[in-house]
């Protein structure tokens, strides 16, 4: 992870850790589920490729993998709520090709911080739904070689993220989580998780 991203990462989580430390509401929640990739990394390793001299090129890449986040939060009033934390989409990706001279394997990563308000609705006493909106910041890696040609990048963005989701009440303190979003431009998660207020 590149130093001044780690620096980021540090500060939000401790801004974040300091405000919530504070306040009445606060919630964390712990979520895993599937990401799906639909960026360009396909057309980015072909053109490597064709730029290595390589022809006959056959190539496919990977576009869902596991991701997971891990939030803290603080609800306003019962129709509002801010919350931030980091996610992690682990290999967000897989690029794999054969061409005339060799193959190329390249793995990206990806991962980043996240902050949102969220919108609620109360359904009844065990469900409420939520739309959110908020803002991303996202570190993708890629790297991977072959014969005559290697990758090696790292993109960093900031970036627009919303959500929709719902939570079910186990309890007036532990909740049932479930939520699709945006995280940035072309990557998506679906996750489920608890929600736990302290």
């Amino acid at each position: 992870m590149p130093r001044h991203f780690s620096a980021s990462l540090i500060s939000v989580c401790l801004l974040l850790g300091g405000a919530c430390a504070h306040a009445q509401g606060r919630y964390a929640l712990v979520s895993i589920g599937n990401s799906t990739y639909m960026g360009n990394a396909q057309s980015d390793g072909d053109a490597a490729l064709t730029t290595a001299g390589q022809t006959g090129i056959s190539s496919s890449v990977s576009t869902r993998s596991t991701g997971y986040k891990a939030l803290l939060g603080y609800q306003l009033s019962p129709s509002f709520a801010v919350e931030g934390g980091y996610w992690d989409i682990g290999n967000l990706a897989k690029y794999q090709a054969t061409a005339s001279g060799g193959g190329l394997n390249v793995d990206y990563k990806g991962m980043g911080l996240n902050a949102s308000a969220l919108g609620l609705a109360q359904i009844n006493s065990e469900l409420s739904v939520f739309g959110k909106l908020g803002l991303t910041y996202s570190s993708v890696t890629g790297s991977g070689s072959g014969p005559g040609v290697s990758v090696s990048s790292t993109e960093e963005k900031a970036s627009l993220g919303y959500g929709v989701g719902g939570i079910y009440h186990l309890t007036p303190k532990l909740g049932l989580r479930a939520e699709w979003e945006r995280l940035y431009s072309d990557v998506t998660l679906f996750s489920v998780g608890l929600q736990v207020k302290f």
